[in-house]
C-alpha cells in the first residue's frame, strides 16, 4: 500500500461499506443455496458462482484501490459488472435452472435469448438494470476501455504525467 498518499475520506468510507457488503453477499447466497430442502439445482451452482466471483473481485478491487492501482481496480469494476449483469440474467428467462445449465454446456450468454426472444447481449443486460441503476450505462461503457486494450490504457498514464 501506498503510505505516501492517503485517500480522501469519501474512499474510505465507501471501500468501508464495499466491505460490509461482502459477508452480506455471502449470507445472501448461503440462504439462497438452502431454498428447496437442500436441494441443489443448477441455478444454485450458477449462483454460488456469482456470488465467489463478487466476493473475490470486491476484494481485489479493495485492495488494488488502497494500492492506488486505479487501472487494474477500473478493470475489475468492470468485470463485477459484468458479473452482476449477468446474474440479472436470471430474471429474463422463464426457466433460470435451464439457463444456468445452458450456461454451464459452454453457451454464452450474449447468444442466448430472454423469454421474450431478444438475445441476452451486454447492451441488452445493461438496459434491464438502468431503471434500478441509472449509473450503470456510463460505468459500463468508460470501463469496458481497462478490460480491452484501448486508449483508456494509453491515456491515462499521460494524463498523470502532463500534471
Amino acid at each position: 500500500m501506498d503510505t505516501q498518499k492517503q485517500h480522501g475520506e469519501a474512499v474510505r468510507l465507501a471501500l468501508a461499506e464495499l466491505a460490509e457488503c461482502r459477508p452480506r453477499l455471502l449470507q445472501t447466497g448461503h440462504e439462497m443455496i438452502k431454498a428447496g430442502n437442500g436441494a441443489v439445482y443448477d441455478v444454485d451452482m450458477f449462483t454460488i458462482g456469482a456470488v465467489k466471483r463478487a466476493v473475490s473481485l470486491a476484494k481485489g478491487f479493495e485492495v488494488l484501490v488502497y494500492a492506488w492501482n486505479l487501472m487494474c481496480a477500473r478493470a475489475l469494476l468492470r468485470m463485477q459488472i459484468d458479473t452482476a449483469i449477468r446474474f440479472s440474467a436470471l430474471r429474463l428467462v422463464d426457466n433460470p435452472n435451464s439457463f444456468a445449465k445452458e450456461v454451464f454446456s459452454g453457451k454464452q450468454i450474449n447468444k442466448l435469448k430472454d423469454r421474450d426472444g431478444t438475445r441476452m447481449t451486454d447492451a441488452r443486460l445493461v438496459a434491464h438494470l438502468a431503471p434500478v441503476a441509472p449509473w450503470l450505462p456510463d460505468v459500463y461503457r468508460n470501463t469496458s476501455g481497462y478490460v480491452h486494450l484501448s486508449g483508456s490504457h494509453i491515456f491515462a498514464p499521460i494524463y498523470h504525467l502532463k500534471r
